[in-house]
């Protein structure tokens, strides 16, 4: 360019030169030839009162205040006036609005109230919802009942302000899943992470506010823990919301899962209309379409897989399934004609990380009910006839090394049994040693409460999956051996060699006749019998042993339970009471046998520091009492104390019981 006008000398003219015909309607536009008119130039008055009117506007800004376009072009005229411009009044809120636009570009918004006719405000970019929510939550209304029209157009601007940013998160919401529903989606958990933050603050700020007492700590409420009863009608009221807003087509697991259930419970279709209505559940055909897809996924499974894994079971972590009878047991006429069924249950330890997406069939068109039928279980004829398998060949082949005390888990746990009891019983006199400090009342708590003191936390969280019922008794040898079946089918699927199944003690003492029966079938499979099962069965062994001791009439005669009861629980027909009795006679026994070896001790030549031994007892008995988040690690520490303690009484039952048969015993 520089260098055609160069050519010309500078003569636009002779060159027939034309301006760009976009720069020629820029340079003659009127908002161009109005902003010279105005003489808005460096130093002009209009420049002069807009950079002051910008210094006051930046201190409110930063502190996160809003202004409406009215009081601030009601300021700059004042300026304007101040400055000596002429004309004031001709100056327009759109014309301010340009110049704050280009003055701090995307620093801050322009929100338009609903109502056309109010003001725009104007505030800073960086504010958020939570910002809103926070201001409005500490926001106090003047004393004075008589709220001047100012003040309540104020409020209601502010409230249909955080309205309208809730609505634009709710928006974003995507609901989960129902073709077919997984089971994970419909928890609390999942509730709270479909949730916006900021509708789920405002709810808790109106809802736990006054409980807690005081001012609401807004800036930290979304962190603050809440008690269940709480947070289950915080997320009960913001799913409801959610649902309204978004005329139901956001499936939430609350609508979903209550509207099954209530079916599930009464039958009932009025009742669900009629929650339906009030906007707590989905429509009547709405669950009656996922109840298909669930069905159409089970049978998906069957002609897959050959048998039904429940969606939030998946490959990778070791899989047990249990199986138990489900007798529903209707009213009928003549008592006959029940139902019998028999359910299994897959556990499987929660694998660390998130939860990988649930394997599942593509669904076909939405139905309300199947279209095709079949059976998800098919009861597999079992030929268990003739004599039953010796049970003597089995005899001898457990190897009983593990219940020897050399395993360090069952050393472990003697030792943790003995430190029990020791500060059950606090002595204050060992040997010599003797303390003045007396425990008035009993601080230890019993056997149950000092271990959930020192394992207060589950180790690991299982996936429990609910397979559909198998239609069959359970004491039918053809039902076991279908569920045998099928429990291997399962783990095949996921990949593992072993099956293991657990059966209560009934249908376990079947399923091993049947694996007996077909061993190189069944090679793979553990048959165990329910913890439970092995504690009654372990009771009833103690009750045997000890039936002629004393020990039926010391529990009657001590006032401890009825003879009734004692009869019972001596046969292992009472589990909780036959836990509690044997419990307080291994504290009754172990204080016995204490006071024994007190006087086998001081016939000793060995000693051991006595004084330590008793001060370090008291210790721990406070340290459990006053710090039981610290209690597993004194209980660690004085084991390794009393070591030499804990020796010495080993050497005491082992000469008694080699010196007396009653001992032994």
């Amino acid at each position: 360019m520089l260098h055609i006008l160069n050519g010309v000398n500078g003569d636009l003219i002779a060159m027939e030169a034309k301006y760009h015909k976009n720069c020629f309607a820029t340079y003659v536009s009127k908002k161009s030839t109005l902003g010279l008119a105005k003489g808005e130039a460096v130093d002009s008055p209009h420049e002069r009162a807009f950079q002051e009117l910008v210094i006051d506007l930046n201190a409110g800004i930063e502190q996160g205040r809003a202004y409406d376009m009215m009081s601030l072009l009601a300021k700059y005229r004042d300026i304007l006036t101040q400055k000596g411009a002429t004309n004031p009044e001709s100056y327009t809120t759109q014309n301010l609005k340009i110049r704050l636009q280009k003055h701090f570009s995307n620093a801050i918004v322009f929100h338009q109230p609903a109502e056309r006719s109010k003001s725009e405000l104007v505030y800073s970019s960086s504010v958020n919802v939570q910002n809103v929510l926070n201001a409005w939550a500490v926001f106090k209304p003047p004393a004075n009942e008589n709220v001047s029209v100012n003040d309540e157009t104020l409020q209601s601007s502010e409230i249909h302000r955080v309205a309208s940013l809730i609505k634009q998160e709710i928006r974003k919401c995507t609901g989960i899943p129902t073709r077919p529903l997984n089971t994970q989606d419909v928890s609390m958990k999942a509730s709270r992470q479909l949730i916006p933050d900021c509708l789920y603050l405002l709810i808790k700020l109106l809802v736990t506010a006054d409980k807690r007492g005081g001012p609401p700590d807004v800036l930290n409420a979304l962190s603050q823990s809440t008690n269940m009863e709480d947070d289950r009608q915080i997320l009960s009221i913001a799913q409801d919301i959610i649902h309204c807003n978004t005329k139901g087509r956001v499936k939430l697991p609350k609508h979903m899962s209550l509207a099954m259930c209530v079916h599930h419970l009464t039958s009932s279709k009025r009742l669900i209309k009629l929650l339906n209505r009030m906007g707590h559940c989905v429509s009547y055909d709405e669950m009656r379409a996922v109840n298909t897809s669930i069905a159409e996924e089970v049978l998906a499974q069957v002609e897959a897989f050959g048998t039904v894994i429940p969606t939030n079971i998946k490959p990778g972590a070791f899989v047990q399934i249990a199986a138990d009878n489900n007798d529903l047991n209707e009213e009928t006429l003549d008592g006959k004609n029940t139902t019998h069924a028999t359910t299994m249950v897959i556990y499987q330890n929660k694998m660390f990380g998130p939860d990988p997406p649930p394997t599942t069939v593509q669904q076909r068109a939405k139905r309300h009910s199947l279209q095709a039928t079949g059976t998800v279980y098919d009861i597999e004829e079992c030929p268990v006839r003739g004599r039953r398998p010796a049970v003597t060949d089995h005899v001898g082949s457990v190897d009983m090394e593990w219940y020897k005390d050399t395993n360090d888990e069952m050393r472990t746990a003697c030792h943790t049994d003995f430190i029990w009891a020791l500060l059950r019983l606090c002595p204050k006199k060992f040997g010599e040693a003797v303390i003045a400090e007396v425990m008035d009342k009993q601080v230890i708590p019993s056997w149950a409460g000092f271990n959930a003191i020192l394992y207060p936390k589950m180790p690991k969280v299982s996936n429990i999956g609910y397979c559909p019922m198998v239609d069959g008794s359970s004491n039918e040898y053809s039902t076991i051996y279908t569920v045998l079946k099928h429990a291997q089918k399962i783990s095949t699927v996921m990949g593992q060699a072993d099956t293991v199944i657990t059966f209560d003690l009934a249908i376990y003492r079947k399923a091993k006749e049947i694996q007996w029966r077909f061993p190189n079938e069944f090679s793979n499979v553990v048959v165990r019998m329910g913890g439970f099962h092995i504690a009654l069965n372990f009771l009833s062994l103690l009750g045997k042993k000890y039936a002629d001791s004393g020990l039926e009439d010391l529990l009657i005669e001590s006032g401890v339970y009825a003879a009734g009861s004692t009869s019972a629980l001596m046969k292992g027909k009472s589990y909780n009471r036959g836990i509690r009795a044997h419990k307080l006679c291994l504290e009754v026994f172990f204080r016995l046998t204490w006071n024994a070896f007190i006087a086998w001790y001081e016939s000793q030549e060995k000693r051991i520091p006595e004084e330590p031994v008793l001060c370090r007892i008291v210790d721990c008995v406070r340290m459990v009492e006053n710090n039981k988040e610290n209690a597993r690690d004194s209980v660690r520490k004085i084991e390794a104390d009393l070591t030499e303690l804990m020796s010495l009484f080993g050497v005491f039952k082992s000469e008694n019981q080699a010196r007396s048969k009653l001992f032994t015993f």
